[in-house]
């Protein structure tokens, strides 16, 4: 509910002129400044950093590998620096795996062999800052600095965030490029060119090696074209799905002249759809059985 008149007055009072409603629910952080924010966020990720490099040496936790980084991200990493290859007609089924984390694996293994998983979770929650800053400048943008800063430390204080980012997962880099391609896309909407939303096409593309399942993103956008009059938004249309082409694109030419199969990006993302609609294939032995 919204606060009654007379705390509307006082508030607008301590800010020395009319305040917006925004304003007084942020009024709490006045005594923070604006500039002191980034440095904020940097530290809260080092704390972070530090306390698993503490907790890894004392022997409490250490990196997470699951079965699909066991059984494929980090094999495919390890082919990748030893073979100089992602897979072949000999290992296809390595295809329903996304090529962008395995990618990264794969440099980190051939810089650092024996400390490449914990390099990963610093990556990651260092990737992990950059979704939080994108945060902090998505509510300084729509609403207040403020927002945007409580929304940034929740983000890298979140019990799921902090724990999946010592997974050897791409859940952290695929959010960071989501979220700044919806947030370029977002701003260039509102802009008379349609450039800014070729950019965000491309990133939209780099998350799509992380998570195919994003390749979608742009038909999900279907009504916004249609309804909303924005600026040019026929070629803003274009521009985003040629982004995303751009990106994509080469590597399923290589999934074509390597494999022989028209594989867009990876074979497994839509499995993800079925997940919610059949129980045999929430685990890991039911996919396994049925496909």
């Amino acid at each position: 509910c919204l606060p009654d008149d007379r705390a509307v007055d006082a508030v607008a009072v301590s800010f020395g002129r009319g305040a917006t409603y925004t304003e007084m629910m942020a009024s709490p952080l006045r005594w923070l400044s604006v500039r002191a924010v980034p440095y904020i966020l940097v530290g809260l990720t080092l704390l972070k950093i530090i306390g698993f490099v503490a907790l890894e040496s004392a022997g409490k936790i250490e990196p997470f590998a699951g079965a699909n980084a066991k059984e494929v991200s980090l094999r495919v990493a390890e082919r990748l620096v030893q073979e100089g290859r992602y897979n072949g007609p000999d290992s296809r089924e390595d295809s329903h795996y996304p090529p962008g984390y395995p990618f990264i694996l794969a440099v980190l293994l051939f810089l650092a062999p024996n400390h490449h998983l914990d390099i990963t979770v610093a990556l990651q929650m260092a990737i992990d800052l950059l979704t939080a800053y994108l945060l902090f400048w998505a509510g300084s943008r729509f609403a207040s600095w403020q927002a945007g800063f409580i929304a940034g430390v929740i983000w890298l204080l979140l019990p799921p965030e902090v724990a999946i980012s010592t997974w050897i997962t791409q859940e952290s880099m695929f959010i960071a490029w989501l979220t700044w391609s919806a947030l370029v896309l977002t701003v260039s909407l509102s802009r008379p060119g349609a450039g800014l939303t070729f950019v965000a096409g491309l990133l939209l593309g780099v998350a799509t090696l992380f998570r195919p399942t994003a390749v979608y993103f742009p038909f999900f956008l279907l009504p916004l074209w249609f309804f909303f009059a924005y600026p040019r938004r026929w070629q803003k249309a274009l521009y985003l799905v040629l982004g995303v082409a751009c990106i994509i694109t080469p590597w399923s030419i290589r999934n074509w002249v390597v494999l022989h199969d028209r594989i867009l990006v990876s074979t497994g993302y839509g499995a993800t759809f079925f997940q919610s609609s059949d129980e045999r294939l929430y685990t890991i032995e039911g996919k396994h059985k049925w496909y």
